[in-house]
């Protein structure tokens, strides 16, 4: 659910065009999600005999977790963490649910769309049948077109028809914090009363969108601008998905507990009469030389990457005029390196670079106000 709904609408007619609610960013978490197999008979994914590939419905198991980062324009990155639930009813039938925490977003089980979000006992939003943005299976080269109405509840706001046609575009590799996935990428065009497009990218391997763009248009009421959400982390159920600083971040309903002092005495060392046993000899690892490098005429950025111990960290620099933001390590093999760089000045680009052993191996270049890039490489290659 990488946020399987985070619409934008614009009414048609003048009694409607009053000022429209930001769309709830839909559980980017529920069609966006994570790399660690979802299990179940409701999930397959495979190569048919001209070797096209397909995905069918699916969802992530109860008790799963991911972090979506959402870039938007003119504002600092945000992120959200998801919670996938038991299989709840709504409006009689059987439905997926995912929480943030506060609301809880509920989808349609035949085809894993978007139908409403809630909150206590409060709708908020509506889709009517759904909002529609997966069509089942999905193969390259599929298209549909959506029509379905929206209710805003809390602002006394409904819209109808809204409308989408869907194309299954692509089917390739896409790099995100949370790592690198084999996805169907879809692209939206709007009709009556849709006012955004957008670009999502569904990873069959873990049945949700791991990255989506967001491209709203200058006929929406709060004028033109540019999102990105991505997949940060994901966690199996059991597993606790840890913060952006590497810690744990705290289950929807629990307290954090609180983490050991970093100046905690450590533990006394063994005397000299102690025997301690000899550690067995092990070859040494190979290790390689990692460079991270951020530049461009951009005065600020906010940069995302994964560090040494390959937690995910974000920080915002100013960028040097005269060279470059850098960060080295050593790292084994089979590390994916990441590291993401978005301009947060109205002028100016920006680039970002990842080096192995001295030699580029990834690099990515972007002008323009808020643009947004990323480098992904691995260890193994």
């Amino acid at each position: 659910m990488l946020l399987d709904v985070t619409r934008s609408i614009l009414a048609s007619d003048s009694a409607t065009r009053d000022l429209l609610p930001r769309p709830l960013l839909l559980v980017f978490g529920l069609t966006f999600c994570l790399m660690l197999g979802v299990s179940g008979p409701d999930l397959v994914w495979a190569q048919t005999a001209s070797t096209s590939p397909t995905a069918k419905v699916g969802f992530p198991p109860p008790g799963a977790q991911w972090i979506v980062r959402t870039l938007s324009q003119g504002s600092p990155a945000a992120t959200t963490m998801f919670t996938a639930l038991e299989e709840g009813t709504y409006a009689g039938q059987v439905v997926y649910r995912a929480t943030d925490g506060v609301r809880v977003y509920v989808y349609d089980k035949p085809t894993r769309n978007i139908r409403a979000v809630l909150e206590g006992d409060r709708e908020l939003r509506r889709w009517t049948p759904h909002g529609g943005a997966l069509s089942w299976p999905l193969l390259v080269g599929k298209e549909w077109h959506v029509g379905f109405r929206v209710d805003f509840w809390d602002k006394q706001r409904s819209f109808e028809p809204v409308e989408n046609t869907w194309k299954v575009e692509a089917f390739e590799t896409v790099a995100v914090p949370a790592g690198a996935f084999k996805a169907f990428r879809l692209q939206s065009t709007p009709g009556r009363n849709e006012a955004s497009t957008f670009t999502r990218w569904w990873a069959p391997a873990v049945q949700l969108i791991v990255r989506e763009q967001e491209e709203r248009l200058p006929k929406h009421f709060l004028g033109p601008a540019m999102f990105t959400r991505e997949l940060v982390e994901y966690r199996p159920p059991g597993h606790t998905v840890r913060s952006q600083a590497g810690g744990s971040a705290p289950v929807p309903g629990k307290a954090s507990g609180k983490s050991q002092p970093k100046n905690a005495p450590a533990a006394p060392l063994p005397s000299a009469s102690t025997s301690a046993p000899t550690p067995p000899r092990v070859a040494a690892v190979p290790m390689h030389k990692v460079t991270y490098r951020v530049q461009g005429t951009a005065e600020n950025a906010t940069l995302t990457y994964r560090n040494a111990p390959g937690d995910l960290v974000q920080t915002e620099i100013k960028i040097p005029k005269d060279g470059a933001w850098s960060l080295s390590f050593d790292a084994g093999r089979d590390r994916f390196l990441y590291v993401s760089a978005q301009n947060v000045s109205t002028t100016g680009s920006i680039s970002c670079e990842i080096l192995l052993d001295g030699v580029v191996k990834a690099q990515v270049t972007g002008t323009g106000a808020y643009i947004s890039v990323s480098c992904n490489h691995s260890t193994d290659r």
